[in-house]
């Protein structure tokens, strides 16, 4: 769904597997995220840049 150069908002709070791939592969891939805390929309909010392309969301 990705591409080199997107951008995803992640949740600060991940799954260890998630945020290992995340952080390793995707960055292998060209793209960039931003690790937020996801209980203050205005969080995601502030993180929206022109190149994002998916908001990451886990749930318990």
């Amino acid at each position: 769904l990705l591409k080199a150069g997107d951008h995803l908002i992640v949740g600060d709070e991940l799954y260890g597997g998630t945020n290992s791939h995340i952080r390793k592969c995707s960055s292998r891939q060209g793209m960039t995220s931003t690790f937020v805390d996801m209980t203050d929309i205005q969080n995601i909010i502030n993180a929206i840049q022109p190149n994002t392309k998916m908001i990451w969301l886990e749930t318990p």
